[in-house]
Parts: C-alpha cells; sequence; structure tokens
C-alpha cells in the first residue's frame, strides 16, 4: 500500500517555488531602482533658471519664457505675493521673457544664460512699477548717443 505524502512534504515544493519568485522580484527590482540611479546622476540635467519679481497687483498676469531647447513657450502667472519663478529648469542659452496683461504683451526682456545660472529679473528695478496694462511693449531702451553695455 503506498504511502501517502504528508502535508509538510506537500508545501516543500511550494515553498521552494514562492521563496525563488520572491528573489527574482528583489533582484529585478533592485536592478530597476540601480539603473534609475545611475540615470539621474549620469545624464546633463538642465541647471538654469529666471526669477522675476514684481509686486502684489501683479497676482494672474501670464509669463512666458521661451527659447533655446524649448519646444513650445514655458508658461505661468504671477503668484498672489507678486513674484514668479520659471517652475521648470532651463538649459544654457538665450531665452526670451515675455509679460502679457489680458492678451497684450506689455514687457519683454531678452535673457542670456549661457554664463550665468540665475538670472533675476526685478521689474521695480527696471521702472516697471505698476499694473503691467500701463507700461511700455519693451524693455527699457537705451536714449540715441548713450554708450551701450
Amino acid at each position: 500500500m503506498p504511502l501517502e505524502d504528508s502535508p509538510a512534504q506537500q508545501s516543500r515544493p511550494r515553498t521552494f517555488i514562492v521563496v525563488l519568485a520572491i528573489a527574482l522580484t528583489l533582484l529585478l527590482a533592485g536592478g530597476s531602482l540601480a539603473m534609475l540611479f545611475y540615470r539621474a546622476f549620469t545624464l546633463p540635467q538642465p541647471n538654469r533658471v529666471i526669477v522675476v519679481r514684481g509686486s502684489p497687483e501683479w497676482e494672474g498676469i501670464k509669463l512666458s519664457v521661451e527659447g533655446t531647447g524649448l519646444s513650445e513657450p514655458k508658461v505661468t502667472k504671477f503668484e498672489p505675493v507678486g513674484k514668479y519663478i520659471v517652475p521648470f529648469f532651463l538649459w544654457p542659452g538665450k531665452y526670451t521673457l515675455h509679460i502679457e496683461n489680458e492678451g497684450v504683451e506689455v514687457f519683454t526682456k531678452s535673457i542670456d544664460l549661457t554664463r550665468q545660472e540665475i538670472e533675476d529679473v526685478d521689474l521695480a528695478r527696471l521702472g516697471v512699477t505698476t499694473r503691467p496694462s500701463t507700461q511700455p511693449t519693451t524693455e527699457p531702451s537705451v536714449p540715441a548717443g548713450a554708450p551701450q553695455r
């Protein structure tokens, strides 16, 4: 008469398969995580930022940045405290900052981020202190005959 396998003997093959499956899962997860860390630390990353300072009355005014390495302009709005930080990093290059109020471009500035990592645009220092609808459409111009920078 054949002897029947005890329940403990029947579970051994299943235990081996479960342990093997867990080990393979951990190995694959660890390898994937290692690949992500490798890519994060070895691939070049954009490292330039544009900061625009305004005033609280500028809340909701649209800002856009276009230029090198951007397939389409990046658009955002002034925060209630009157500050705007481009919510993404940019590659070194030349960019144009546009400020729009109610669909009308009211301020434009060309920015060169090839040599510096942060461009700080202080609108009050540039003479733009009131709601943009009263401002000229371009950055302040240099009077005729004045030396160029």
